[in-house]
């Protein structure tokens, strides 16, 4: 065993590990022309697919960095892209937050309500549409789905990129804190009903990091996109802002559990309301600088519908189904027979790699 392998094996030992359907041949890719764009060495990538979907994020093994990227969010984004783009998919997104939500009562070892939201997902499971999920995922990375695990990527190698050389950094971390006040005395004048949630927002820790990281991720990303898959400029800029807003979603759904009864929308709002508004200002003036007037208006014109259908299609559905089940987050069963927990385990994991 490797020195790889050894630091996988420490660091997926106290996470739930799925089988991973998509792999690493798209980052594989590009994850070296990323580093060397970002002047980023020795910093390895470990791809894994788990129920703990976070976000992309830098771990130490014996004092070496690896970037551990978990592709079950990527699952997830395709789920959720096929959401905005369908008609009649209630039933679908009350599937996906029954099953979001029995995973993150699991890996809390609130077993009881993961079991409850796990026969909810059963219950409300069409088999046709599972079969049609599972063949489009082993069918190759669509093309939404590579550029927006490009942007992630990106976004995770910036935030290492931004610490290991803060200081040269630092003016880009405050060039971005100027735009952020910008968009909010902007919004002051001229909507005053958002302002107070875009202050909030400015407010969140490290809200300057991640929008400026938001940013280089787009960079990287449209740079990625349009060489290795021919994917069209705007195209791309799409793809970065709905995944953005996939993981506002899969953020939404992680407080929802964590906090249960003590849940305010408004803390995930503020934070990625603001961030959603300057990835598309940034992204608007990115494709009139460097690219073309149509590429721009192109991405505005549908970038605004989308957003639309998100809020209709997504968001509300998922917030109205959290408040009608907030009470059934916090329960346990902690004196379940150990023999039982263990079957209880087995059978939800199953349910869980659908």
């Amino acid at each position: 065993m490797d020195a790889a392998d050894r630091a996988r094996k420490n660091i997926l030992e106290f996470r739930n590990v799925r089988e991973d359907i998509i792999g690493e041949t798209a980052v594989e890719s590009y994850y070296d022309f990323l580093t060397k764009k970002l002047e980023i060495k020795n910093l390895p990538i470990i791809v894994c697919n788990t129920l703990e979907k976070r976000t992309s994020f830098v771990e130490t093994y014996k004092d070496k960095f690896f970037l551990v990227f978990d592709n079950y969010i990527i699952e997830l984004f395709h789920q959720l892209n096929k959401y905005m783009l369908q008609d009649d998919i209630a039933e679908n997104v009350e599937s996906f937050f029954y099953k979001i939500a029995s995973e993150e009562c699991y890996i809390r070892l609130r077993y009881e309500p993961a079991i409850y939201f796990a026969g909810q997902y059963l219950n409300s499971l069409e088999k046709t549409l599972f079969e049609a999920n599972l063949k489009d995922m082993l069918d190759p990375v669509p093309n939404y789905l590579f550029v927006q695990q490009a942007f992630l990527v990106a976004h995770e190698l910036s935030h290492f990129w931004t610490r290991v050389s803060f200081r040269s950094q630092k003016k880009y971390i405050n060039s971005k804190k100027n735009a952020l006040f910008n968009i909010y005395e902007y919004a002051k004048k001229n909507h005053s009903e958002v302002s107070d949630s875009l202050l909030a927002g400015i407010r969140t820790e490290n809200i300057f990091e991640e929008c400026l990281c938001d940013s280089v991720g787009l960079v990287q990303a449209i740079d990625i996109g349009t060489k290795l898959k021919n994917i069209t400029v705007a195209d791309c800029s799409i793809a970065c802002t709905v995944a953005l807003m996939n993981l506002c979603i899969l953020s939404t759904m992680s407080l929802l559990v964590e906090k249960a009864s003590n849940f305010s929308y408004e803390e995930i709002l503020n934070k990625y309301n603001l961030r959603i508004l300057q990835l598309k200002s940034y992204t608007s003036r990115y494709l009139r600088e460097y690219f073309s007037i149509n590429d721009k208006k192109e991405y505005e014109d549908t970038i605004e519908d989308i957003t639309h259908e998100w809020f209709n299609k997504i968001v509300n559905p998922i917030l109205k189904l959290g408040l009608k089940n907030v009470n059934k987050f916090n329960s346990d069963l902690r004196s379940i027979p150990k023999d039982e927990l263990i079957e209880i385990k087995s059978v939800l994991k199953q349910i869980y790699q659908s």
